[in-house]
């Protein structure tokens, strides 16, 4: 039998395992629908043929890990300079690169994401973050817990746009949370207010400007399309940051991470 037939047999078994994933995360139902939205992605995405599947990591990888505006040069954009730079001295040293958010941002070092579909203007562009993907086995940060209160995603919730109302996770105050535990000294929660002049009290683990996404909402499951960006970019592996997210992001992203490779879609935003 061809390999054809075995790349068959690998993803029929991982829409199962998918499905099964949903039912038990959403149950029956939800799962179904859950599902639907998610194969839907799939479908809409990804070549109809693979596209190459990316080796696993072995002992022989060497990973750099930089911030994209690590290194500068005048007149030059900061991730022409990297790229510059790792080409003349130190192309054959690494295998891979691991460049950190690179999106817009509002706080903490990149974490806080305001627009997912974007490289930060003062960094350079989408084309400069494909470029090191033939020379390097290209690594990014999908950011699944959390949005930045900046963004445009939660702007909508506050205005309670269609598709975003349950983006968050809006806890009772009076609720006791004592037992919870996380390296932040910062409020579990904050105060906001909505457009129609509602208060809501709101999870961030992290701080008032990271705003935990809300995972029973399909609309944030399917939302979470942004991951398209980091793998259709001619990235190699996605960087999940919150563990308790890693086992169902990564399992549900299955076939996003080894058979992407849809071009870079910039109409893609507006559908969002």
């Amino acid at each position: 039998m061809n390999s054809t037939f075995y790349e068959f047999i690998n993803i029929s078994a991982g829409i199962i395992a998918m499905r099964s994933i949903l039912q038990n995360i959403y149950g029956k139902p939800k799962g179904e629908a859950a599902f639907s939205r998610i194969t839907a992605v799939l479908d809409d995405y990804f070549e109809k043929h693979r596209v190459g599947k990316a080796a696993a990591f072995s002992q022989s990888d060497v990973i750099l890990v930089t911030y994209g505006d690590m290194l500068s040069r005048e007149g030059e954009l900061p991730l022409q300079t990297l790229h510059r730079f790792l080409d003349e001295h130190v192309k054959e040293v690494f295998s891979g690169l691991h460049i950190l958010p690179f999106f817009p941002y509002s706080s903490d070092d990149g974490f806080s994401v305001t627009d997912f579909f974007m490289v930060r203007p003062d960094l350079g562009s989408w084309a400069n973050i494909r470029s090191f993907g033939g020379r390097f086995r290209l690594m990014v940060d999908l950011i699944a817990n959390h949005v930045s209160a900046e963004s445009r995603w939660f702007q909508n919730y506050l205005a309670d746009q269609k598709g975003f109302e349950d983006l968050a996770i809006e806890v009772d105050p009076s609720t006791d949370l004592s037992m919870v535990t996380r390296p932040r000294s910062l409020p579990l929660l904050s105060e906001f207010k909505k457009h129609s002049g509602c208060k809501v009290y709101l999870w961030t683990t992290f701080s008032e400007d990271q705003i935990d996404l809300n995972y029973k909402s399909l609309h944030v499951l399917e939302n979470m399309e942004h991951t398209r960006y980091a793998l259709t970019n001619q990235s190699d592996f996605l960087k999940i940051d919150i563990k308790v997210l890693h086992y169902f992001l990564s399992s549900l992203f299955f076939f996003a991470i080894q058979y992407s490779g849809k071009p870079y879609d910039p109409e893609y935003q507006r559908r969002v």
